[in-house]
């Protein structure tokens, strides 16, 4: 659940609710670094997966993104400023571990903190975020509209997660395959029956030639043969590097 002028419940309370597995109060703010906007996360550690070693003692410890950490040229033990709301002066953020992507806010520019290490700083900011691990989802997230106030955004892993569509992705995939090969099979053999028949001109040459007209039959299924096996090998081998390139993006979606 996410609100933007505080929770009307906290994760103490939630923890006791039916299907309800973990509950965590986390703060979300936007903060300055140079000329840049990045995320400020804060919550429990073991929640945000903050396993890195901490600060000494001088700077706040965080984990950051690849992506702000390629932004700044950072790496574990990177000492930069940032201006928090509610705290007069710049705070210092020290890097204990980067991470390609942080729980709760994908891969772009974020900073992961605790919440007792950033109340350390004089940062008086209200938690503005819930985060539920539920058995029921969908029936926790009808509690916590219920006990809502004023307007939040509440949001369930299928919301947000491509899954639903690129679930069904390999047998739409399968079928695109299988139609395909069925009108390239029919379209090949209208074709040789139209070749067949614009070459009859050509039996009389072959007969002529002393080919009698079983031998003719079978050279002309040894060279429709030959054009299908051609098809199939190139085929295959084009539709094999189509799906090595393709699924890996299709279904990563969906992750």
């Amino acid at each position: 659940m996410v609100s933007e002028d505080g929770l009307d419940t906290n994760a103490e309370a939630v923890t006791s609710w039916s299907g309800v597995t973990r509950a965590a109060d986390v703060l979300r703010t936007p903060v300055a670094v140079g000329a840049d906007t990045v995320d400020l996360i804060a919550g429990p550690p073991d929640v945000l997966g903050l396993s890195g070693a901490g600060a000494d003692g001088t700077a706040l410890p965080a984990v950051i993104t690849r992506s702000l950490a390629d932004r700044l040229s950072a790496r574990a033990g990177t000492v930069f400023s940032t201006r928090i709301r509610s705290v007069a002066d710049p705070v210092n953020i020290e890097v204990t571990n980067v991470v390609d992507t942080m729980l709760g806010a994908g891969d772009g520019w974020v900073i992961a903190t605790s919440a007792d290490a950033l109340h350390g700083t004089g940062a008086k900011l209200p938690d503005n975020e819930l985060w539920v691990r539920s058995t029921t989802p969908a029936a926790t997230a009808v509690q916590l509209r219920a006990q809502a106030t004023h307007p939040v955004s509440i949001l369930t892993a299928a919301q947000v997660s491509a899954a639903p569509v690129t679930s069904v992705a390999p047998a739409l995939l399968m079928t695109g395959a299988l139609v395909a090969a069925a009108l390239g099979a029919i379209g090949f053999v209208a074709a040789s029956s139209a070749a067949t028949r614009g070459r009859h001109g050509e039996s009389l040459l072959l007969r002529a030639l002393g080919l009698r007209p079983g031998q003719q039959r079978a050279l002309r299924l040894g060279e429709h043969l030959g054009v299908a096996a051609y098809a199939l090998i190139v085929g295959g081998v084009l539709g094999a590097v189509v799906a090595i390139v393709m699924l890996p993006v299709i279904l990563g979606m969906g992750s």
